[in-house]
């Protein structure tokens, strides 16, 4: 069996960039909390009194977007959390639990990956396991995001939250492009684990609806072309035009979008 990552004529043929980047999107992170109204100052990390739970959620969601826009000061204030987490596991709200754990693995090297997976070993709710697993997915660093990936598959993840990891990297833009080749190199083992449940694969042939290209509507189609795969054709044809759809919008699109980015500096 060939190693995830390992050249083969199908993936050799793509000739896929090694960070699936494009030059738009460095002008949409580098604009990306001023231009949708997000300031750290604004939100912190501690909760008011007698706020309700929608403060909470507002907390969560824009220091989230903010820390995945790489605002600096909030991936900083995260991994400081993140680092007294460790030394003391009551020092980090439960309401925070999320974000911290995302955005301390956003940035990630070796070390705090290794902490994340002993963590989720450790845990004993099956909440927190998937909180960390989700975690795991959004590394900036792609030998982690593959091997996440790698681990997916193994007795390290539960079968049913393999679809999660999967799904996750295939969500972040440096990883994409792994995690469609994993799926693909391993079709034929998702399909006997999830073809009972068809709104398993069909989540796994969303991942490709990432994807901006016609020459990759065309990888994809080319695929389930070989791969028949009843349980998901709705899902896939969905996915095909979604993939043309995006391709079509940038064609129209891009350069008017690069000029509105390029005003922001």
């Amino acid at each position: 069996m060939r190693r995830f990552g390992e050249p083969s004529p199908a993936t050799s043929a793509r000739s896929r960039p090694a960070s699936p980047t494009s030059p738009t999107f460095p002008s949409f992170y580098a604009s990306g909390d001023g231009s949708i109204g997000l300031q750290p100052e604004g939100i912190g990390w501690e909760a008011a009194p007698h706020e309700g739970h929608l403060d909470a959620l507002k907390r969560q969601t824009l220091l989230g977007r903010l820390g995945m826009f790489e605002e600096p000061g909030t991936l900083e204030e995260a991994m400081h959390r993140f680092e007294l987490f460790l030394e003391d596991p009551a020092s980090l709200h439960p309401d925070l639990k999320n974000v911290v754990f995302t955005l301390a693995a956003r940035q990630a090297d070796r070390s705090v990956y290794d902490t994340l997976w002993a963590l989720e070993r450790e845990a004993s709710l099956s909440e927190e396991k998937v909180r960390l697993l989700s975690a795991l997915t959004v590394p900036k660093r792609e030998n982690l995001l593959r091997e996440t990936l790698e681990r997916s598959l193994s007795d390290e993840v539960r079968p049913q939250d393999a679809v999660t990891v999967l799904v996750g990297v295939g969500s972040n833009r440096y990883g994409r492009d792994h995690a469609w080749e994993f799926i693909e190199e391993n079709w034929e083992e998702l399909t006997r684990r999830y073809s009972k449940a068809g709104f398993l694969l069909r989540a796994l042939v969303g991942v490709s609806e990432g994807f901006t290209t016609v020459n990759r509507a065309e990888e994809v189609e080319a695929f389930f072309r070989s791969h028949p795969t009843p349980a998901a054709q709705r899902k896939i044809q969905q996915s095909l035009e979604r993939i043309r759809l995006n391709a079509k919008w940038l064609e129209v699109n891009r350069a008017d979008l690069q000029g509105w980015f390029d005003t922001k500096h």
